[in-house]
C-alpha cells in the first residue's frame, strides 16, 4: 500500500478472516514478482514441454515410424517457441495492467480522498486486527484523537478551499512527525485519530505533546497575502500489557479529546482505557497543558 502518511504502517493481515488464495491466484502472484523476462521464458518452456509431451503421447498411440517422430517432435518444439513468446507478452500485459488498476482502487477504497492519508473504514479495520494482536502477546496499545481548534472559523473567514488546505497541511504535519509505523487516518470532518502499536502511556503522551507542539508553530501559507497558525486538541488514551477491554480504547480517547477541549484547546489530555474505571480521567500534567491562544 501507498505509504499513508510518509511511512508505510504496520498493516496485518488476519489469518482467519484473509481469503485462501487459489492456485491461479498464487501463479498470477508468482509471475508478477518475477517481472516481464522470467515470466515469458517460464511461460514459452513450459508450453514447449507440454507440447513435446502431448505429441509424443499422440504418436506414441498412433504407432509413428521414426522420421514422423522425428519431424513431428521437431515441430512441436518450435511452433511454442515462436507462438508462446508473442503470447506470453500481451497476457503479461494485460495481468500488470490489471494489478496496477487493483492496485489504485485498493488505494482509493483505503486513503481519504483530500488529504490522502488512510480513511475511518482503513483504521477500524487496522486497530481490530492490531487489539487482537496486542490481547494475544499482551502488548500495550495507545490512541490519540486529534482534533483541530476552532476549524469552523477557518471556514468562515477563509472560506472552503483553504479548510481543506489546512486539513491537508494537518496530515502532512502529523505523517511527518509520527513513527513510520503509526497508523494514522483522518476520522471525519477536522478530526484525525492515529493507532499507537505497542506504545505505552508515558510513550503515548510524548508522542501526543510533539504532535501538539510542533502544530502550534506551524504557519500555514493560505495565499500571498493570508497566512495562519492553527492548534490541535489531543486525546490520549492507551491500554497497558495487563489490563483489558480494548473495545473502551476509542470512548476514552474520545472522552480525552472533549476533556482537552474543555480545558482551553492547544493541550492533550490523557483518560486510562480500563474495563473497571472506564470514566476516570488522567489530565496532562500542568507542564504540558498549554493555554488556548487568544
Amino acid at each position: 500500500m501507498t505509504q499513508a502518511h510518509t511511512g508505510e504502517p504496520a498493516v496485518i493481515q488476519d489469518p482467519n478472516t484473509a481469503p485462501a488464495r487459489s492456485s491461479t491466484a498464487s501463479w498470477r502472484i508468482w509471475l508478477l514478482k518475477r517481472g516481464y523476462g522470467v515470466s515469458m521464458l517460464a511461460i514459452t518452456g513450459f508450453s514447449v514441454l507440454a507440447s513435446l509431451l502431448l505429441t509424443a503421447i499422440i504418436l506414441y498411440l498412433t504407432g509413428a515410424d521414426g522420421e514422423t517422430l522425428l519431424i513431428s517432435m521437431g515441430a512441436a518444439a518450435l511452433i511454442p517457441m515462436i507462438v508462446a513468446p508473442c503470447a506470453s507478452y500481451s497476457m503479461m500485459h494485460l495481468l500488470f495492467e490489471l494489478d496496477t488498476v487493483q492496485r489504485e482502487l485498493q488505494q482509493i477504497a483505503n486513503l481519504d480522498g483530500l488529504t490522502k492519508i488512510f480513511n475511518r473504514r482503513y483504521f477500524m479495520t487496522q486497530f481490530e486486527l492490531n487489539a487482537a494482536r496486542a490481547a494475544r502477546s499482551r502488548e500495550p496499545l495507545s490512541i490519540l484523537m486529534i482534533d483541530a481548534d476552532n476549524f469552523k472559523l477557518v471556514n468562515d473567514r477563509f472560506g472552503h478551499l483553504a479548510g481543506d488546505q489546512v486539513l491537508q497541511e494537518i496530515a502532512a504535519f502529523c505523517g511527518s512527525t509520527l513513527r513510520p509505523y503509526d497508523i494514522l487516518a483522518r476520522y471525519g470532518g477536522e478530526e484525525f485519530i492515529v493507532l499507537l502499536p505497542n506504545t505505552c502511556q508515558d510513550e503515548a503522551c510524548e508522542i501526543a505533546e510533539r504532535v501538539r507542539a510542533g502544530a502550534a508553530a506551524l504557519r500555514i501559507q493560505l495565499s500571498v497575502q493570508a497566512s495562519l497558525s492553527i492548534t490541535l486538541s489531543i486525546g490520549v488514551s492507551s491500554l497497558s500489557e495487563s489490563s483489558g477491554g480494548f473495545h473502551l480504547l476509542l470512548n476514552s480517547a474520545d472522552e480525552a479529546l472533549y476533556e482537552a477541549k474543555r480545558g482551553g484547546r492547544n493541550r492533550w489530555a490523557f483518560r486510562q482505557a480500563s474495563s473497571l474505571h472506564p470514566a476516570v480521567a488522567k489530565p496532562a500534567p500542568a507542564s504540558k497543558l498549554v493555554p488556548a491562544e487568544s
